[in-house]
């Protein structure tokens, strides 16, 4: 999304291999092909297939970017966000590019702002505080979980038994550590955790949705309860949508800030729990909010809404860049809810229940 220099150094939440399952489960790609072939870095010249290359660069972008860097926490068997330049904050200056010889100045400041830009929640004070570096992510933990445990299901359809066996290691061992460091036995929801001063945070975010989205629980009742647990929690009533954080914060991941891709993944995890009057009951309350600011707000859709009441407005005190107008996320999460809406018989109660709140507007 850029050109600065700097970006060489982060790299991005690792969704690649839902992309990859997205593809494969709608039959673009075929990983049980003849033309899938054993590949290894001496044979990148003789790689023929998309899905070929999709193995190769997945397997390195785990092994050099996430295993290989200080982003690997190996006294915790998990995973941290870091700005890639080094890791350590007090270095006067840091290289980004040996081979030509780029450096930078470093300051504490500048390294937790770009870890943070790698996360993706810039800013989330509520979540993080002031030094993001220094937490293991529910979300990002449990996307790599879903990531190696992915990657060896398709190494195995290939026919490459010893990768499939590493990457199915790798995801047991990231499994294990995330009961053993990130479950919270009390609520029984799996939370960030400071590896610095080794406690479990006790702020509830959306993040905790992604153990459901990867299925970690069993399929029983417990396990939905503890699902609509951190629903009502972070969705208290009266708000159209979910909250970011259940705590008071000046960044945009904070508190009643409301992003379409933590939406989604709560609904998804309804779903996969079925817990379709749950989701039923999030997709409806999300699309109404959206919908209704689109036709308040000159027919825009926008990048985060305040979840209390709908609003787009920005308050001066927050650390925030502005609202985006037309952001993809929130246009794509729609249609995956009025899709749902729709085959549940429900858009003409959403259209009648909009009208009524636009008209309610303009009488004021």
């Amino acid at each position: 999304n850029g050109n600065r220099f700097y970006y060489l150094t982060r790299t991005q939440f690792p969704v690649f291999m839902e992309m990859v399952k997205l593809l494969e489960s709608n039959g673009i790609l075929d990983f049980t092909g003849a033309n899938v072939k054993s590949i290894n870095r001496s044979q990148t010249k003789s790689i023929r297939s998309l899905e070929a290359r999709i193995l190769f660069v997945a397997e390195k972008y785990y092994l050099s970017i996430w295993k290989g860097t200080e982003r690997y926490k190996p006294e915790f068997g998990l995973f941290s966000y870091s700005d890639g330049a080094g890791g350590s904050s007090n270095h006067s200056k840091v290289v980004i590019r040996p081979e030509t010889g780029l450096a930078e100045p470093r300051s504490k400041e500048l390294h937790s702002q770009r870890v943070y830009a790698e996360s993706g929640w810039d800013m989330s004070y509520s979540r993080f505080g002031l030094d993001p570096q220094n937490w293991l992510p529910v979300d990002l933990n449990f996307m790599l979980f879903g990531y190696t445990k992915q990657l060896a299901g398709l190494f195995l359809k290939t026919g490459q038994l010893e990768k499939a066996k590493m990457f199915s290691d790798e995801a047991a061992e990231i499994d294990r550590n995330l009961k053993k460091y990130l479950y919270d036995s009390e609520t029984g929801i799996y939370m960030d955790y400071n590896f610095v001063e080794k406690r479990l945070s006790k702020v509830v975010t959306a993040a905790s949705f992604f153990p459901f989205y990867f299925e970690i629980y069993d399929k029983n009742e417990k396990s939905r309860n503890a699902l609509r647990s951190l629903s009502s929690i972070l969705k208290p009533n009266g708000s159209q949508a979910l909250h970011t954080t259940n705590r008071r914060g000046p960044g945009q991941w904070d508190d009643a800030w409301s992003w379409a891709p933590l939406n989604e993944i709560a609904f998804q995890s309804m779903i996969k729990y079925e817990m379709n009057e749950d989701a039923h009951s999030l997709a409806f309350d999300y699309s109404k909010m959206v919908i209704t600011s689109f036709h308040s707000n000159q027919q825009k859709f926008f990048e985060k809404y305040w979840a209390v009441d709908g609003s787009i407005s920005l308050p001066k005190d927050t650390e925030i860049y502005g609202n985006e107008e037309g952001f993809g996320w929130t246009n794509g999460t729609l249609a995956v809810f009025l899709d749902f809406l729709t085959k549940s018989h429900s858009v003409k109660n959403l259209e009648k229940e909009i009208q009524n709140q636009l008209d309610t507007k303009n009488a004021l």
